[in-house]
C-alpha cells in the first residue's frame, strides 16, 4: 500500500483526522458470469438479461466491495455509539442488496424482502450461532450481530443469493463503491495500520502511519490478480 500523510497546521489537539484513499485492481479483471437461474425464477423480475455475479466487480480499474478498517485504536479512546437508524440488507429481485456491508456492533441490523416471493435469511458466522429464518414478501427480520466478526448471508431457497456483513467494535471502517474510493472520518490521534478485506482476494495490511490532530492520511490499496 502507498501511504501519504498530510497534517494541516493549526488544528487543535482534539480535532479528529481522516483516512481516505482508493482501492485499485492491477491486472485483467475476471469475467463476471451471468446468474442464469434468476431469469427463470418467477418473482425475480430481471427479464431476459440475467444479472452478473458480484464476487469481483472492477470498474475502470477500481475494485468495489472492499472493506477497509483501522487497526491499533488508542486504548484510552471511547468509540462513539453506533447510529440509531438500523442497517438494512434487502432482498431485491432475488439478490442481496448491498452485496457487502459493514456495521458497528450495537447497531440494529435487519434483513428485508422487497420481492413478491418468499426467501429465507441464513446467517453463518464463526463465533456465534447465526440464524436461519423464513422471510415473506414485504417483511423484515432482525439479524443478530453480537460480536465483531464476518457474517455470511445466503438464501437456501435461491442458492445463488449471497452477501457479507463485516462487524467491528468501532466505527472506523468503510466499504468501497464502484469508484473504489473510501473515507474514514473521526479518527483520533494515534498510530495505525489499515486493513483491507475482499471476499475473493487475500487480506492486505499497510505499514504503520500516524494521524495527527486534524490530519489527513491518503492510502492507495492495490489488489493484484
Amino acid at each position: 500500500m502507498e501511504v501519504e500523510v498530510a497534517d494541516p497546521s493549526g488544528a487543535s489537539e482534539g480535532t479528529p483526522g481522516v483516512v481516505r484513499g482508493i482501492v485499485l485492481f492491477d491486472g485483467k479483471p475476471p469475467v463476471r458470469p451471468p446468474i442464469l437461474p434468476v431469469t427463470s425464477t418467477g418473482g425475480c423480475s430481471h427479464g431476459e438479461e440475467a444479472p452478473l455475479a458480484e464476487q469481483v466487480i472492477v470498474t475502470d480499474g477500481k475494485l468495489e466491495n472492499v472493506v477497509l478498517s483501522l487497526r491499533g485504536l488508542p486504548g484510552d479512546w471511547t468509540p462513539p455509539p453506533p447510529p440509531e437508524e438500523p442497517l438494512l440488507i434487502d432482498q431485491v429481485r432475488c439478490l442481496y442488496v448491498p452485496h457487502v456491508s459493514a456495521v458497528q456492533v450495537g447497531r440494529r441490523v435487519v434483513a428485508g424482502n422487497s420481492d413478491g416471493i418468499g426467501h429465507n435469511v441464513h446467517v453463518s458466522a464463526t463465533r456465534t450461532a447465526g440464524m436461519n429464518k423464513t422471510i415473506g414478501p414485504g417483511t423484515r427480520v432482525a439479524i443478530p450481530v453480537p460480536v465483531a466478526e464476518s457474517y455470511r448471508l445466503s438464501c437456501d431457497t435461491h442458492p445463488w443469493m449471497g452477501a457479507y456483513l463485516i462487524a467491528f467494535d468501532h466505527p472506523l471502517f468503510a466499504v468501497t463503491g464502484s469508484d473504489g474510493a473510501f473515507r474514514i472520518e473521526g479518527v483520533p490521534r494515534g498510530t495505525y495500520r489499515l486493513d483491507s478485506w475482499h471476499e475473493r482476494y487475500d487480506k492486505l495490511r499497510s505499514d504503520e502511519f500516524t494521524v495527527g490532530p486534524g490530519g489527513e492520511v491518503e492510502v492507495t490499496v492495490t489488489y493484484k490478480r
